[in-house]
């Protein structure tokens, strides 16, 4: 079950057509289920593999594995603790991404932003791209051009 969900995302990621928003909502999703699994996920699939166990007349037995011995570098937990970091910066990134810029990628997100939290968004899009008090973007152009298009799509 879990390479499934990890598989239909890791799927979804490499998709042409995916968006950041959805990617976004399906690694929540996924880190939601990791969280949950762990919690009463693992005490779930040892009782589902009893069950089956005992419809299949097998005995239940359960092999401690033998521990191989390695010796430690004293690099191994940082590379472990800094690949963690930079997924989890990675994650980040998207979601700073999608704080900006998520309005713009989906029309019904776009829909259904009331004036003022339209503007505020367009406003903070200006602001992110401001370098040196010059900006690539005109907050309140963009939101008078969003709001007209909104309104002529709703006639």
């Amino acid at each position: 079950m879990i390479l499934f969900y990890i598989n239909s995302i890791s799927k979804s990621l490499q998709s042409k057509d995916m968006h950041i928003d959805v990617a976004i909502d399906q690694l929540r999703g996924l880190i939601s289920f990791f969280k949950k699994y762990r919690e009463e996920g693992f005490v779930s699939a040892m009782i589902s593999a009893k069950e089956i166990a005992y419809e299949m007349n097998i005995e239940l037995e359960v092999r401690k594995k033998r521990i191989a011995f390695r010796k430690k570098r004293f690099d191994d937990e940082i590379t472990k603790s800094l690949e963690f970091l930079k997924n989890l910066l990675e994650f980040e990134q998207f979601e700073a991404y999608e704080n900006i810029f998520g309005f713009l990628f989906n029309g019904k997100k776009l829909r259904s932003l009331d004036d003022e939290k339209l503007k505020k968004r367009c406003l903070n899009l200006e602001l992110s791209s401001t370098h040196n008090s010059y900006s690539d973007i005109d907050g309140l152009g963009l939101f008078f051009e969003l709001k007209s298009e909104r309104e002529a799509q709703c006639h």
